[in-house]
């Protein structure tokens, strides 16, 4: 107020106290607040924001405040009243991932069944015995031909891999042959009379003699 001295005043000025609010913050079971639990005093209108961690294992579900939920992540209040708040958690899914015994080879695990969070990643690549090549995995019932398999974590698997002889040479029904491998040429010498079968070193069938 702006004064005019056209006479005496008398002045006094009158404060009142700001009015306060009290937070309070209960630790969450697996979950916890950005702020340790406890009681915290705010002047009328101060604004607070917190945000809540969960243990590995869960997800953050909601807030609790003054009894209600509160969906979002970071909470924000403006302290115009006394607040109660906790964090709430919730278990991840989990899915199984079993893995099946080979003959010939193994997956790059244990064949056994494991227990993933919803989410994570597993590679699983194929280890061929010696005189064996990786053929597919079987997953889940389907066939997959590459050799590298990452699985994400969203439902059961059930996992086999197969694999086939490295062959490479010649099957023969009689005896005395000779075979000599000269970078992609392969040389089979052997008498005229004599049956064999030749495939390339993955198998495939690329020759014969059958008399």
């Amino acid at each position: 107020r702006t004064l005019i001295m056209d006479q005496d005043y008398d002045l006094m000025a009158s404060f009142k106290r700001i009015p306060t609010y009290d937070l309070t913050i209960y630790e969450g079971e697996h979950c916890h607040a950005s702020m340790a639990a406890g009681s915290y005093t705010y002047q009328e209108n101060e604004v607070v924001t917190l945000t809540a961690t969960a243990d590995e294992g869960y997800i953050f579900a909601y807030w609790m405040v003054n009894n209600e939920e509160r969906s979002e992540a970071a909470l924000t209040l403006t302290m115009d009243q006394d607040y109660t708040v906790y964090p709430v958690a919730q278990a991840l899914p989990t899915y199984i991932l079993t893995i099946l015994p080979s003959e010939f080879g193994q997956a790059n695990m244990v064949a056994d069944s494991y227990t993933y969070n919803e989410g994570d990643e597993v590679t699983l690549y194929p280890v061929a015995d010696k005189d064996y090549l990786f053929d597919y995995w079987t997953v889940n019932g389907e066939n997959v031909t590459d050799s590298l398999l990452v699985l994400v974590m969203d439902k059961d698997y059930e996992v086999q891999p197969w694999f086939k002889p490295n062959k490479v040479g010649v099957e023969n029904i009689f005896d005395n042959i000779t075979v000599e491998v000269h970078a992609h040429t392969i040389l089979v010498e052997t008498a005229s009379e004599l049956d064999y079968l030749l495939y390339d070193q993955v198998g495939r069938f690329v020759g014969q003699q059958l008399n």
